[in-house]
């Protein structure tokens, strides 16, 4: 899983602190230093938000917990 954030945003902050208390593992990206990889996103997605979870190649725009669990229960 990747997850695309900025360090200035409260929302994907929230976002690690909840996977990390989950014990999900995930990279994360920060898209003030890796630009070049939210722009694949944004083109991919057409939306300009962090956080962006990706997983399997499938996005989620936004921190939701039950998307979330879904993708990776899917995943596995």
């Amino acid at each position: 899983m990747k997850v695309y954030t900025s360090p200035s945003c409260m929302e994907c902050q929230a976002l690690k602190t909840w996977l990390k208390s989950e014990g999900i593992d995930f990279k994360e990206i920060d898209v003030s230093i890796d630009q070049d990889a939210f722009s694949k996103v944004v083109n991919k997605t057409k939306e300009m938000k962090v956080p962006t979870v990706e997983i399997n190649k499938e996005y989620i725009i936004g921190f939701d917990r039950d998307k979330i669990l879904d993708k990776i229960k899917k995943s596995c």
